[in-house]
């Protein structure tokens, strides 16, 4: 997938990948997910990104927000106290809270 990310608030554009906030890759009912958080600098809000890919089917991207700031710093910061972000298998609180 491709396609631009837009702020779920303003519709601003987000910009490259290397902006987004953080990112968690988990395993939901046999399917990995990648979630990603992109800070809107023109309105302020959170938009969260899952991309899905399937085990079964082909991959999807799913938008959700806006979300205040305030909500999507402490997203980030359970994120950034997972050892292993990127381990879909990893069993730690955050993926617990996630997945």
């Amino acid at each position: 997938m491709t396609d631009p990310i837009h702020c779920k608030g303003c519709n601003a554009h987000l910009g490259p990948q290397a902006r987004r906030g953080g990112s968690l890759c988990i395993l939901a009912q046999g399917d990995e997910r990648i979630l990603s958080w992109w800070l809107c600098d023109a309105c302020g809000v959170y938009t969260r990104k899952e991309y899905v890919d399937r085990f079964h089917g082909d991959p999807d991207e799913y938008f959700y927000g806006p979300f205040p700031r305030e909500v999507g710093d402490a997203d980030l910061e359970l994120v950034a106290k997972c050892p292993s972000w990127d381990d879909k298998f990893c069993s730690c609180s955050t993926h617990e809270h996630f997945g």
